[in-house]
Formats: C-alpha cells, structure tokens, sequence
C-alpha cells in the first residue's frame, strides 16, 4: 500500500503550488473582488434520481444518476442500476426570520418483498424468497449543505438490515455512510468527502447518500456477493476573473469485493471553468490516474481528456454534459486502449408535481470477476415521478445497460458481452405529513454471453416510511 500512498505526497505538493499561484495572480484583480465560479458543473435534478457515474475505472452508487453536486473530474465509479423512487415532498415548513444553520432528518423505510430469484441466477440454482428490509437513515447538517455555495459540512449515515425467510444465511447488514464539507476563502473554495460503501452485489433496494433507494445489482460480479468500497475525493477551485476559474481535483477509491479481485484507484486533474452568461457554463480538463489491481491481474495508467457544460434553457430545464477520451495502457505491455467516456444529466419539470430525468454514462472499468480484463460499460436511464391530489405520487425507472470486455494482459482473450434492461413503475401514498405506504414492481434481465451471468429477476412489494 505504500507505493500508492506516496503518489499523494507530489499530487498534494502539485495542488498548493497551483492553489497559491492561482491565488497571487488574482489578488490584483481588484476590480473583480467579488466574483468567481466555485464549480462549472452542477445540476438540479431530484435526490432521487440516479447515480452515476462518471467516467473513471472501478466499481457509485448507481443507477439513475442523480445530479445533485458538483461532478469532479474525474468522477468515481459506483454501484451500477436503476433506482426503485419513494416520495420525497413533505408539507411546507414555516420559514424563520433567521436561517437554521444546523439542521437534521431522520427517516425508516421498512418493506415487504418477494423475489422469485434471490441469487440472480437461471437454471437450477434459482431460489426464490420472501424478506423484510429495514432501512433507517440518518442526515446532519451544518452550514449552506443544500444550496453548497457557502461553507458547510453534511454527514449521511444509512445502514439497511435484509432479513429471510427461508433461506436465513443470506440476512445481511450493509451500510452506506458519506461526510462531505467546504470551506470558501477569498477567492479559493475548498471541498472534501470521504464515502463509503458496504453492500450486497444482488440487493435492489439500498438506500443512497442522496436519500433514494438504488438499485446496487452489480453485473460484473454477478451472484451474491459482499462489495466494500471506500472514496475520498478533494477539490479545489480558484477565480482567476469575474468569468474564469481554475479547478483541481483529487480522488482515492478502493474497491474490495469477497473473494474476489479488488483495486485501488488514485488520480489527479486540472481544468479551466468559464462562464459564458448566467445560462451556460462551459469548462475543459485533463485528468491522469493509475489503477492498482490485485495479482495476477495487470496495473493500468490511464488519462482523460474532457469537456463539459451546463445550461440552464429555461427554468423547467437544466442540460448537463461532459465527453471525452480515455486513453489507458496495461503495465502487461498488452495493446492500449481507447475509448470516449461522457456523462449526460437532462431533467425536465414541465408542470407543478411533475418530474423528468434522463441520463447516459459511458465509462471503463476494470473487472473485479475475471483476470486480466476490463470492460466499457454503457447506461442510459429514464425515471419520472407524477404528484396527484397532493397525496399520492406516481414513479416509474427504466433503463439499459451494455458492458463489453477486453483483454489487459498477455495472453487473456474474452468476448463476454452483456446487456441489461430494468422497469420498476411504483406508487405512494402520503398518509400525513410524515407517513407515507406503497407498493412498487421490479423487473430486470441481463442477456450475456455467458451463461453464468444471465438472469432475470422479478420483484412484488410493499412498503412505508416515516419521515422526521
């Protein structure tokens, strides 16, 4: 673990250096005091929307993509799937002559399910089930955490127990903890996060950091399997005038599935923000990394090369993008490869009540299942939610998936190839202001040129919550 440890020491050293000159170079602008650009990218999609991902190797969290803060370049690689929507309106909330800056929510989700194929398997290893599923969560916040122009810290803590009824060795408890902050100095805004993941490949609904419940299903790994990863990112960004802005980022992420082959993740990236009107946002970064991957399995370096932009068309529609290159190279002297990587987040609220969002992810992603290969992986989700006589809300997910495979050491040769759909239309009723109870359908298929990874799965169940 050393070796990659003491990549940080240049990455920091590099990080204050860019920080500092950055921050004498404006320090004559005087003219331009006040102005700045903390992040170019950001969207406003709903907390239940889905994950995604971002075009970087390795194992977050999704699923339908929610946009919900700054994506940082470049973006680590969670969970994959769609998200099963619960409510998330509540009763309007008296507005105090003076701001709360501290401020906190706690909710339970318990749910009733039965799964006709709890192991994600086909042919005489299906088992089918019922269980209960207990998913408490916990939010603190301190500062401007919402809006994330100002400083702040937010801490969210979801633990989720799964419990059996006939097959009592799979009840299991996982965990989803994120701690994030930022700090604004003149002309130079800061932020940390530190995420953390304990989860099952096979469980559908595990509730996010974002407070949704998504889909974790993990297509690589396949089966049931226990999947930790950790994530610390940082960022930093300084005004170089009233439009323009420097950005650098950092980010450490380790995968570590049971039993099978894990990796470390550490990259660095620089890029230059501007805005263009108070509608757009338009950006450009490059990004380089080395991924550390478990024996006998090659290490790769990979670099990025990226545009991005945010528009704001009117106020009931906010666009998001990024695209670029990836080019990696195998530590095995293999053949390197070359892929586009991008990122797209629209959402759409064209009536009171009424919620649209779309996105596409296209990232590489080194295979925790097999030796020596890595895989592009290609989502597109669409998810809408419907509010009706205030109590009642309407949601459907559906989405595809297709991941590709390709040799990174000497002598490895695959052509496994999946493809993957999910629907999962639900409805909920708020019974008051703090309770709601529903019901909701799931179903997913994977088609893959191997036999081991094709299933498909259906889901039927109930559910409530409360909400504080």
């Amino acid at each position: 673990m050393s070796p990659r440890l003491s990549l940080l020491t240049p990455l920091c050293a590099f990080a204050l250096g860019v920080l500092c000159v950055a921050e004498a170079q404006v320090v004559d602008l005087g003219a331009h005091k006040d102005a700045g650009l903390t992040l170019a990218w950001e969207s406003s999609t709903s907390s239940a929307a889905p994950v995604e991902p971002e075009p970087l190797p390795g194992n977050e969290t999704p699923a339908p993509v929610a946009f919900t803060a700054p994506v940082e370049e470049p973006p680590l690689p969670e969970p994959e799937g769609p998200q099963v929507i619960t409510p998330t309106e509540s009763a309007p909330e008296e507005v105090a002559a003076t701001p709360r800056r501290f401020r906190y929510s706690v909710s339970v989700d318990v749910r009733g399910v039965y799964d006709d194929n709890v192991t994600l398997s086909s042919g005489e290893n299906r088992q089918d089930d019922f269980y209960t599923a207990v998913m408490p969560q916990l939010s603190l916040g301190l500062g401007d955490f919402e809006d994330r122009q100002e400083n702040f810290v937010f801490l969210n803590y979801a633990p989720s127990g799964y419990f059996y009824f006939n097959n009592s060795d799979f009840s299991t408890i996982e965990q989803i903890g994120s701690l994030s902050g930022q700090w604004r100095l003149r002309r130079v805004t800061l932020t940390l996060s530190q995420d953390y993941q304990s989860v099952q490949s096979s469980n559908l609904n595990v509730a996010d950091t974002g407070g949704g419940f998504s889909n974790q299903t993990n297509l690589d790994v396949g089966g049931r399997r226990r999947v930790n990863s950790y994530a610390t990112r940082f960022g930093a960004s300084a005004a170089l005038s009233g439009k323009t802005s420097l950005r650098l980022d950092a980010s450490y992420y380790v995968s570590d599935p049971e039993d099978l082959i894990g990796s470390s993740t550490l990259s660095g990236g620089l890029g230059l923000d501007y805005t263009y009107g108070p509608k757009l946002s338009l950006g450009f970064g490059a990004t380089a990394g080395k991924q550390f991957v478990d024996e006998p399995s090659p290490d790769t370096t990979f670099q990025q090369m990226n545009l991005r932009a945010t528009y704001e068309l009117t106020g009931k529609i906010r666009a998001s993008g990024s695209g670029g290159l990836e080019f990696r190279q195998s530590d095995d002297g293999t053949q390197d490869n070359f892929s586009p990587i991008f990122q797209l987040g629209v959402a759409y609220a064209p009536f009171d009540g009424t919620q649209m969002d779309i996105s596409a992810t296209g990232r590489t992603q080194n295979s925790a299942s097999a030796f020596g290969q890595d895989f592009t992986s290609t989502q597109v989700v669409f998810t809408a939610r419907q509010r009706l006589l205030q109590r009642i809300f309407f949601s459907v997910s559906l989405g595809i998936q297709n991941q590709s495979y390709f040799s990174t050491a000497t002598g490895v040769s695959t052509d496994r190839n999946d493809n993957y759909y999910f629907i999962a239309p639900g409805i909920d009723v708020r019974i008051t202001e703090f309770w709601f109870a529903g019901a909701f359908y799931t179903h997913r298929e994977n088609d893959s040129s191997l036999p081991f990874y094709t299933f498909d799965d259906n889901q039927y169940g109930i559910r409530t919550t409360l909400k504080f």
